[in-house]
């Protein structure tokens, strides 16, 4: 037996599919560096493995959860539409059904600020939300940006 089927997983699960097969630029949350304090969470659907279809993604802090959504009046589906965030709590955050994961530093933590990360986070609620396509810009994939982005502001580079 090889280590992934020792581990209970489906032998056939890609491992690098949460950091979209590009382990050198894009997130693992399944990293073993220092924690942001933050988890990312899903529910329903497919969720973290590898898209949101049919479920939903979003960030939890202390004292605070954001969710991406598509935007009143657009379409969630092609060509999609101006998204919207829910700030500063996520509705699915209360779900007793929900799993979530604890967010490493995706850039080494040695000197990251988990104080920082989760600022950054905040911020994210702040500015002017992306397009919102469902197949292509969806909630997952703005959890992983702001995961890289924020990662990346909290450890100075």
């Amino acid at each position: 037996m090889n280590k992934i089927q020792n581990s209970g997983l489906d032998p056939f699960t890609n491992l690098y599919l949460m950091a979209r097969n590009d382990c050198v630029d894009r997130v693992d949350v399944f990293g073993l560096d220092s924690t942001t304090g933050c988890q990312i969470c899903t529910e329903g659907g497919n969720g973290l493995h590898g898209h949101a279809i049919g479920g939903h993604v979003w960030i939890e802090c202390p004292g605070f959860s954001i969710g991406f959504y598509p935007g009143n009046g657009s379409h969630p589906l092609y060509p999609g539409g101006p998204g919207q965030f829910e700030y500063p709590k996520d509705h699915h955050s209360d779900d007793p059904n929900k799993h979530c994961m604890n967010i490493p530093f995706t850039c080494g933590g040695n000197n990251c600020s988990p104080q920082k990360f989760q600022q950054c986070v905040q911020n994210q609620a702040k500015q002017p939300p992306p397009w919102y396509c469902v197949l292509t810009d969806n909630c997952g994939d703005w959890a992983l940006d702001t995961i890289k982005k924020c990662s990346q502001q909290a450890c100075g580079k």
